[in-house]
């Protein structure tokens, strides 16, 4: 083979270095396009958003008990909220024998779901979806004043302790009412942020993101209760509201609860579920699909967020019918998902707790040792204080509130996507026609075929 002349060479080389700058050009090109893909395709990058309101509802709102003056501006506040997103809230007033407070109410409609009637024929529903969560807090400043005095006169009544922190800090305040011969100062910092103020950021923070599911086929409806701490009287003037036809459509009820201060997310199913008749399965089949939507949507290799659920093996008697059940699956805390599981409507409640104790009697919030001075208990304690969770549980590399906010927002956002079991979408539906039309055909081609 002759040598190829020096221009020939020349020109090969010329040739070769352009076509290596395209490729290195064409490779940076897709690997950014690739970078702005990635990024876009991360789930529940929310921002600070939620996290910013829950924040501002404990500032400005701490004392917002049921009935209360502060309750009554919180509502307002979250009015305004839900209005700045578009939305016109139904506002519910209800009273008790305590006072008056109010439910925010957004209802957003979906695209429905064919689903057999009495008759077995496919009809358009819409069934609902419920997303709710309770926006008072536990004290006024006079009632954790009065948590506060009440447990400091419990561990002087107590037995001696042989923990020498309790010693030192008992004898300390002892030395200080004697010298100021007086009550000792009771330091204040409760703001409820963990409950509700983080219930309330992740329902505002998944109600700005639901008009991306152009394709939702649940009825949608966003619930902020007044009156939680009295008896979940919100969520029950709220249950009562719905027609007949709204309860039977009803498929789930999410309720977002303390999701700030407990060590761990947990979901988990109703009471109603442990006695529910070989039904088990149906009543908690929508808290199964929460676990998988968190699993698949790789929020733990983006967050260091997992949804668990209880596991435990004690047996109790956690419906209160005189039998022991496995107290698996459920929650050892009430919260306003109450009123809808007696009426056995299938709940998920979202809560940060843990469950990984011998007896139900030890569960707590959190093992945090920081957090330990009501046993670890931080929900309806002068813990729940962002003064105090803070500076505990917001690190250089992460902000806890922010990323559970996020995460269970998008849970709840992508769970209701994925549908019903029970009915098809009307792409699903218009297939299943096509099927049955072509199935028809065949049957009636090897009819055609056997008579000749």
């Amino acid at each position: 083979m002759r040598k190829g002349s020096v221009t020939d060479n020349i020109f090969l080389r010329s040739f070769a270095m352009i076509m290596s700058l395209v490729m290195t050009f064409s490779t940076a090109l897709v690997l950014c396009g690739c970078g702005d893909d990635d990024e876009k395709d991360i789930p529940a990058d929310y921002g600070k958003y939620g996290s910013d309101i829950a924040r501002e509802i404990a500032k400005n709102f701490p004392y917002r008990i049921p009935y209360s003056g502060q309750e009554t501006s919180c509502g307002s506040y979250i009015e305004g909220k839900i209005k700045e997103l578009g939305y016109s809230p139904e506002v519910q007033e209800f009273h008790t024998d305590k006072g008056t407070s109010h439910n925010y109410i957004v209802r957003i409609q979906g695209k429905g779901f064919y689903m057999q009637n009495a008759a077995g024929e496919y009809v358009l529903q819409h069934p609902l979806a419920i997303i709710g969560a309770h926006y008072d807090s536990s004290f006024d400043e006079e009632g954790v004043k009065a948590f506060i005095k009440a447990k400091a006169a419990e561990e002087s009544q107590a037995p001696e302790s042989t923990d020498k922190k309790k010693k030192d800090k008992k004898k300390k305040d002892k030395e200080t009412e004697e010298t100021q011969g007086s009550e000792p100062e009771v330091k204040i910092t409760y703001d409820g942020l963990s409950d509700n103020a983080s219930g309330v950021g992740c329902l505002l923070t998944a109600l700005a993101h639901a008009n991306e599911y152009k394709e939702m086929g649940y009825d949608v409806i966003f619930a902020f209760f007044g009156a939680g701490n009295d008896g979940f009287a919100g969520a029950k003037y709220f249950l009562n509201s719905l027609s007949a036809e709204d309860k039977a459509l009803t498929e789930v009820m999410y309720c977002v609860d303390s999701i700030y201060a407990g060590s761990k997310v947990y979901a988990s199913a109703g009471v109603s579920s442990v006695s529910s008749n070989g039904n088990k399965y149906e009543l908690r089949r929508k808290l199964y699909k929460t676990y998988d939507v968190c699993y698949r949507n790789t929020l733990y290799s983006n967050y260091r967020f997992d949804i668990c659920y209880n596991e435990s093996d004690i047996y109790a008697d956690v419906n209160g019918d005189g039998s022991e059940e496995l107290f698996a699956e459920i929650s050892h805390n009430k919260s306003d998902y109450i009123p809808f599981d007696n009426a056995k409507i299938p709940v998920v409640y979202i809560e940060s707790y843990d469950y990984n104790f011998d007896t139900i009697e030890e569960m707590k919030d959190t093992k945090n040792l920081n957090l330990k001075e009501y046993d670890g208990i931080v929900r309806g304690t002068p813990l729940d204080s962002t003064a105090v969770l803070d500076p505990v549980l917001v690190t250089e590399e992460k902000d806890l509130l922010e990323v559970r906010i996020n995460c269970i927002a998008f849970v709840m956002l992508e769970t209701i996507k994925d549908g019903t079991s029970n009915g098809m979408t009307e792409a699903e539906y218009k297939a299943f026609l096509e099927n049955q039309k072509r199935g028809a055909e065949l049957a009636e081609s090897a009819a055609q075929a056997g008579n000749a």
